[in-house]
């Protein structure tokens, strides 16, 4: 019997350059997410995406690889922040959270801020 498999791709509606399927199988506890994040930034076009643009640690325990995708268009940049011991749990401080800094405003509100969404892009 096939192992069941959940697949992410990017939506329709993106700009894509490599539109590959990332698969999974449904026994994996989470999703690969170094894999995930290479992924997405050679959608993005980036040529080497197993070695970022740069790492740095700007929380303790807390490592941020950055992809900056193209020179020219600073929208395409691929961030990703790996928390030692957090495990797949959201990035806080309060609430029982085990990380060294607040996700939410310190990283989620700025790129969203920056980044707005038209109503089709969230709906997909």
């Amino acid at each position: 019997m096939a192992t069941p498999t959940v697949e992410f791709f990017t939506p329709p509606n993106l700009p894509v350059t490599n539109n590959q399927l990332l698969t999974l199988s449904t026994t994996d506890a989470v999703p690969p997410i170094t894999e995930y994040q290479e992924t997405w930034a050679a959608r993005n076009g980036y040529a080497d995406p197993k070695n970022p643009t740069s790492i740095s640690q700007p929380y303790e325990q807390t490592t941020l690889k950055v992809w900056v995708c193209s020179p020219d268009d600073t929208r395409a940049i691929v961030k990703g922040y790996t928390v030692e011991n957090l495990g797949h749990s959201w990035p806080r401080t309060t609430d029982g959270g085990v990380a060294t800094f607040n996700a939410t405003p310190d990283e989620i509100v700025p790129f969203f801020e920056a980044h707005p969404f038209c109503m089709y892009v969230c709906m997909y």
